[in-house]
């Protein structure tokens, strides 16, 4: 690996869903919506947004070897 140009992540069908929904959740959240609605989204954006993290460190230890040996050179 040479820079970061050439580096590819994995995203699974997973991942995409997770996105999708947070996506979602985040417009959701620029709506006019009440405290507790709003407290429940945060709640589970948290959640997705964990579990993306998760996910991607799963499916990417190479890919983040890689970006970490990049950025430290």
């Amino acid at each position: 690996m040479k820079n970061l140009e050439e580096l590819r992540f994995v995203l699974t069908y997973e991942m995409n869903e997770i996105f999708i929904k947070i996506l979602i959740i985040k417009q959701r959240l620029e709506e006019e919506i009440t405290t507790s609605e709003q407290m429940l989204l945060k709640k589970e954006l948290h959640i997705l947004t964990n579990r993306f993290i998760k996910e991607f460190k799963k499916n990417n230890v190479e890919q983040i070897k890689d970006y970490n040996n990049i950025i430290n050179q």
